[in-house]
């Protein structure tokens, strides 16, 4: 072997040596380091479900403070939690005396999509007030298991008529074609509101083609379910639909005519043009004028410039602006 060779073998054992001793040298001074960081990330994971099994017991038991706020927030946050365990809490805060909080927790239940909660929200539809009764309402049609439909059913009878009028609503939402029959006797409610919200409820179901119970409803003794009628007929395209009404147009029903409004003014033809302007001055609201503004019937458009002024709109393109 030559010198050169050996002082070539020489250098390479030389800076073999240098660089095991430079990877002791880093495992003593980071091995530690990246050790104790490991450990800091695998704490941490049993850490965060602990917090957040903390979270979720205490706002459980804020559910019992006496601060309405709070078990207002509480309810809230239980409900964008997704667990689970907050399923029970909430369908007791359904009888909260705070109606916010009953409000919230039917809000909350609607998210959970639990059997749970079906028969609970059930009831709650007869809250006493207004926004707890329809956040259940509106709770029960976002729930995949409300096939079984008895429990809103047998609300149909119930005394306090917001809660037939919401059972109605949930049934209408239901999409299920078995509910007609148990509609049909609810198209002759004692209240308006009731009746009304069964035609929508048919309307809902697609259920169009017969006319019959549409028909029925022009002849309702109240105006609001025959202004709700004239709305859903003018949707349909049926002559039948069409032909009653134009009838209601020469009989001048008012209430029937402010519902499908929108169907004579894309018949100018039809001679309506006097019955919708005293519509307008009598019952006017800016969307009513603004679809006055831009009819294909000149007639409707100097009314509705002039009923515009009067109430203190400006038109820009065909759209009122304060």
């Amino acid at each position: 072997m030559t010198g050169s060779s050996l002082r070539a073998g020489g250098k390479a054992s030389k800076w073999a040596a240098l660089a095991k001793r430079r990877r002791q040298q880093l495992h003593r001074s980071y091995g530690p380091l990246l050790l104790e960081t490991l450990g800091l990330f695998l704490l941490c994971l049993p850490v965060a479900s602990v917090s957040q099994n903390d979270r979720i017991t205490e706002l459980i038991n804020k559910l019992s403070k006496r601060n309405a706020y709070a078990r207002m927030d509480a309810v809230s946050e239980l409900g964008q939690s997704k667990d689970v365990r907050a399923v029970e809490p909430l369908i007791t805060a359904l009888r909260d005396k705070n109606a916010i909080v009953r409000a919230r927790a039917a809000e909350a239940l609607g998210e959970f999509n639990d059997a749970r909660a079906i028969s609970p929200l059930v009831a709650a539809l007869a809250d006493k007030d207004n926004g707890a009764g329809w956040y259940a309402a509106n709770a029960l049609i976002k729930m995949a298991g409300l096939s079984s439909i008895d429990p809103v059913l047998e609300l149909l009878a119930h005394p306090y008529w917001p809660a037939r009028q919401r059972a109605v609503f949930v049934l209408g939402k239901t999409g299920q074609t078995r509910v007609v029959e148990h509609l049909i006797p609810m198209l002759k409610d004692v209240d308006w509101r009731v009746r009304g919200e069964a035609l929508r409820a048919f309307r809902d179901l697609n259920l169009v083609s017969d006319l019959e119970p549409f028909l029925s409803a022009l002849k309702d003794p109240d105006g609001r379910v025959r202004r709700a009628t004239g709305e859903i007929l003018a949707g349909i395209d049926d002559p039948r639909a069409t032909d009653a009404l134009i009838s209601a147009l020469k009989k001048r029903d008012i209430d029937i005519i402010e519902g499908a409004y929108r169907f004579f003014l894309d018949r100018p033809g039809i001679d309506a043009t006097s019955i919708l302007i005293e519509l307008l001055q009598n019952r006017g609201s800016r969307e009513m004028a603004e679809d006055f503004l831009n009819a294909r019937d000149p007639g409707l458009h100097k009314p509705a410039e002039e009923w515009a002024k009067k109430n203190k709109y400006i038109i820009f393109q065909g759209i009122l602006k304060r």
